[in-house]
């Protein structure tokens, strides 16, 4: 989650100046991304050319583009709890995947999480329209996406909440596995179900976030209409899956680069004097051959591993 959510600390602002802006003037739409362990590797926004990806590159030649934003902590949830509120972890007491903010959040007056507002509570307490999809908070923390209280609720339920998954898989041949093979790792043996990652040949039906950007774009011709019909402005956060493993991708998309040509990175291994909270161990499975491997912070993975892993995200 490192280079998503330091992308995300500098919209946060943005947004919160648009709802301030709205108070004086015309009040603005809002459409926000939230795109799980992306890095900024563009070729349009930062001169990269390893990644194909020419709608960023189209974003990018018409916007604002950062080219200095910084991470929370790299790590999903509490990178997630702190931008949704505004608040540092020391404030939001989450450090790690398991903690709930509206739980054990406190401020330095001893206000509780369960008091704060959300940035996209902020939009809704200020007369949006507010619409959610996909991984915005970290799953389950809070319980519900923070409904009913961060989300609009006047809404049809086809306009509800669109709930998240990391994978779907309806291949019956291996599902509930999202890759093809051997199945789930062993328990206790480092990487858990998702840590894999394959190119399958199946419709774009069959990946989480097709659905999800469908469902996007029938929530913004539904707010758009609220829009025209009674000039109700909306945010529309929608959150998507990838590239976080499993690194489960459609085959046409792998089959547009080649293994072999991809380049290995920069750094192998982690920086030496690295503080501790910055690194977490973990580990990938590769389910067609059953081998587990096992991230080492002083020994770098196969340069075949590097990238293979590499192309697949």
């Amino acid at each position: 989650m490192a280079a998503a959510a330091s992308g995300m600390t500098l919209p946060l602002v943005l947004m919160l100046a648009l709802v301030a802006r709205g108070a004086r003037a015309e009040k603005l739409n809002v459409l926000y991304f939230v795109v799980d362990d992306l890095r900024p590797e563009f070729l349009g926004a930062y001169g990269q050319k390893g990644m194909l990806t020419p709608a960023v590159d189209k974003l990018a030649a018409e916007a604002m583009v950062f080219n200095n934003a910084y991470c929370q902590q790299a790590v999903c949830g509490p990178s997630r709890a702190s931008f949704m509120t505004g608040r540092r972890p020391a404030h939001t007491n989450v450090f790690d995947n398991s903690a709930n903010f509206r739980e054990v959040g406190r401020t330095m007056n001893g206000a509780s999480g369960g008091s704060w507002s959300t940035m996209p509570e902020v939009f809704k307490k200020s007369g949006w329209t507010t619409l959610g999809l996909g991984k915005t908070f970290h799953p389950n923390h809070p319980k519900d996406w923070d409904e009913p209280t961060s989300w609009s609720q006047d809404i049809p339920g086809s306009m509800q909440y669109y709930d998240f998954e990391y994978f779907i898989s309806p291949n019956k041949t291996y599902a509930p596995n999202p890759c093809p093979g051997a199945g789930p790792p062993p328990k206790g043996a480092g990487p858990s179900k998702i840590d894999v990652w394959c190119a399958v040949d199946e419709p774009l039906e069959n990946f989480y976030d097709y659905g999800l950007a469908n469902a996007t774009v029938a929530r913004l011709e539904y707010a758009g209409g609220l829009w025209k019909q009674k000039q109700t402005p909306f945010f529309v956060q929608a959150g998507f899956a990838r590239p976080h493993a499993p690194w489960r991708v459609p085959q046409q998309f792998w089959d547009l680069y080649t293994t072999e040509d991809i380049a290995m990175p920069q750094h192998r291994l982690p920086p030496e004097d690295m503080p501790g909270i910055a690194y977490k161990q973990d580990g990938f499975y590769r389910a067609n051959d059953t081998q587990i491997i096992m991230a080492n912070i002083t020994s770098p993975l196969s340069v075949w591993d590097t990238k293979s892993m590499r192309h697949a995200y």
